[in-house]
């Protein structure tokens, strides 16, 4: 489009068309065109290779901090679960002594009143045959 205009302004302004000199100009004149645009557009693609490679980068960095923050978030988890798990398990260990201590004493109490029934049943009977 620029070259196709670019190219018929210098047709007009130099030679003719039709003789095989100006032919030759025109062509010398859209060879140049096309090297400039060619040249400006491969300026562009490096810069967009050179952005596109500064992304990647970035990315790349923000992902291995996302990994190693995720890890470490993990690692502390774990340790956290450890560490309740533990107090969980003393926890259990306490309440078993205790359910076993109420349990011994339960038994103690049980044979205190068979003890206690049996001496009031003796007693009473002593004290019923004295009645008689």
């Amino acid at each position: 489009s620029d070259v196709y205009k670019r190219q018929n302004q210098t047709i007009s302004s130099t030679a003719s068309p039709a003789s095989l000199k100006g032919k030759l100009i025109t062509f010398e004149e859209t060879l140049k065109a096309l090297k400039d645009e060619m040249g400006a557009h491969k300026a562009d693609l490096n810069g967009v290779r050179s952005d596109k490679e500064t992304l990647q980068a970035t990315l790349e960095k923000q992902n291995q901090d996302l990994k190693m923050s995720l890890v470490n978030e993990i690692r502390r988890m774990e340790e956290d679960m450890r560490s309740h798990f533990n107090n969980q398990k003393q926890e259990h260990g306490r309440l078993q002594a205790q359910l076993n201590t109420l349990k011994n004493e339960n038994t103690e109490m049980q044979k205190l009143i068979i003890g206690i029934s049996l001496i009031s049943i003796v007693t009473g009977d002593r004290f019923a045959a004295e009645d008689d």
